[in-house]
């Protein structure tokens, strides 16, 4: 067989180079992947100590923010109440208004 402008001269040599070059760039890939992933995890490690700070003064904002608004709740219920309701109504009237149309 003759060869061809690639040096092959045979199907299944053919083959072979096809499998080694796939071969060769999963490795490749595979080392591109590796890189990329310890990049990430290096980066999250750094930001890691920052998010469990933040999570700390979101927790203790938000318990903060929820006692205020329990006290104020507790001392007029009735205007508590009456937001409620208000809030109430203009989502009706919003939700009619869509639904006539």
């Amino acid at each position: 067989m003759k060869k061809t402008s690639n040096g092959v001269s045979s199907l299944s040599e053919a083959i072979e180079k096809l499998e080694s070059a796939g071969l060769s760039k999963t490795q490749e890939f595979k080392e591109i992947l590796e890189k990329d992933y310890e990049q990430v995890r290096k980066a999250m490690d750094e930001i890691k100590p920052h998010l469990e700070n933040l999570k700390s003064k979101v927790e203790g904002e938000y318990k903060e923010q929820k006692t205020k608004v329990e006290l104020t709740v507790k001392e007029n219920p009735w205007m508590a109440l009456g937001v409620v309701a208000l809030i109430a109504l203009v989502i009706g009237w919003i939700i009619g208004q869509s639904k006539k149309d």
